[in-house]
Order: C-alpha cells, then sequence, then structure tokens
C-alpha cells in the first residue's frame, strides 16, 4: 500500500486486501450498498481509484471513482460515524482530484438520493452543482440526484 501525506492525514491506496474494511465502512458508514462480491470487483477493476484513510489499522474513510475517458464518476465515499466534521470526507475528495489531475481528468460525477441531505448538503457545499435527476433509481423508488464538477 502506498501511502501519501495530503494536507493533514495519509491517504493510501486501498485494493481487495482491504475487503472486509471496505464492507465494515460500508456497512457503518452508508447502511451497507454493496455486496461482498460488489466490493471485491469494484477493488480489483483496473478502470477504479480507490483511497481511504486508516488511523490505528482500522480503515475510516474511502472513496471510489470510476475512470471514463476524461472523467471520473464518484461510486462511493463514506466515513465512519466517529470521524464525521473533521474535514475527512473534504481532504479525502481533494486528494482524489489531485491524483485525477495527475492523470488529466477534467470532470467528476456522482448521485445522490435524494432523501440524503447531509451528502447533498456536502456536494453542494465543496462545488458540485446539480444538472439532473434519475426517477425512481433506488429500490425503495427515491430519486438519485446528479451532481458534476470541473476538476
Amino acid at each position: 500500500m502506498e501511502e501519501k501525506k495530503f494536507h493533514t492525514y495519509n491517504f493510501i491506496s486501498i485494493n481487495d486486501k482491504e475487503l472486509y474494511g471496505c464492507l465494515e465502512l460500508d456497512l457503518l458508514s452508508l447502511g451497507g450498498i454493496w455486496s461482498l462480491n460488489q466490493w471485491h470487483e469494484e477493488l480489483t477493476a483496473n478502470n477504479r481509484f480507490c483511497f481511504g484513510l486508516k488511523i490505528d489499522k482500522k480503515l475510516i474513510a474511502l472513496v471510489v471513482a470510476l475512470k471514463t475517458l476524461d472523467e471520473l464518476e464518484i461510486l462511493f465515499l463514506g466515513v465512519l460515524p466517529g470521524f464525521r466534521n473533521k474535514k475527512i470526507g473534504f481532504e479525502l475528495i481533494n486528494y482524489l482530484f489531485y491524483e485525477a489531475k495527475l492523470k488529466n481528468f477534467t470532470k467528476a460525477t456522482l448521485e445522490v438520493k435524494q432523501s440524503n441531505l447531509v451528502a447533498k448538503r456536502f456536494y453542494k457545499k465543496y462545488g458540485f452543482k446539480r444538472f439532473g435527476v434519475r426517477k425512481k433509481y433506488y429500490k425503495d423508488g427515491t430519486d438519485a440526484i446528479l451532481y458534476e464538477i470541473k476538476i
């Protein structure tokens, strides 16, 4: 695992050796949106950026982004509840964009569940702009709000 200090935190590249840590972080931060098999696929795919933060050997924050041409699609961003409101999410996005710029990516997109007010506030504060809606996208019938930002 390569570790790089970025501002206050030492972010690391995440791979399938962290499979169970990712699964646990997903469950505790977002209620478990991906299965073990889905996590394995995400962590072993060549067209992904996967970065995280560990404290005392425990994965406490993670971002996963799909690389397509010169754009990123942020698929997952989670921070354990006890570590929120410490700017870890902001710094993790900053680090993702720093790495993306080095590889000439120009734009990032993501989707947020309509009812996820915390995430919508976070992304708007970061500078993401709403550009669309996927009607009844989630299993419960909730819309997905689409956001984008130039990086």
